[in-house]
């Protein structure tokens, strides 16, 4: 032995914390897909938080598509909700763009965020109601 140590397989490289971070932001993509439940999403998560190695965080996307580096397709933000002599209902899961203008003439709109995927830490709501209202 020439006291050389052998080339590093990529699998072996260490990562960094933005590698960690970028592979919990794919992660999350996939869930709001619907492909993770929230048990596997905590699951994932946890093992890319404590990972060492571009391996183990292979490991975590290796049985999901795009993982040949594209990003995940995103949903197109949300940033208009219209009621007019009627109701709408906007739930499940959907993208709200990190402001969102809601108006409602002679009807009512009923906007639920508890799925809703938000494009930044917070959501402004512009509420315009005419002979209606909304529920949030």
């Amino acid at each position: 032995m020439d006291g050389a140590e052998a080339p590093l397989v990529p699998s072996e490289m260490r990562v960094s914390d933005q590698d960690r971070d970028s592979a919990v932001e794919q992660l999350s993509e996939h869930a709001a897909a619907g492909r993770l439940t929230l048990d596997e999403l905590e699951e994932r998560v946890s093992v890319a938080l404590a990972a060492r190695t571009r391996g183990e965080l292979g490991a975590l996307t290796r049985d999901l598509p795009g993982n040949a580096g594209r990003p995940a397709e995103r949903r197109k933000a949300v940033r208009w909700m219209i009621a007019v002599m009627g109701g709408s209902h906007r739930r499940g899961r959907y993208r709200a763009n990190r402001a969102v203008n809601v108006i409602a003439v002679m009807g009512g709109d009923e906007i639920d965020l508890r799925d809703a995927e938000l494009d930044g830490s917070q959501v402004s709501l512009t509420v315009i109601s005419i002979m209606g209202g909304a529920n949030i």
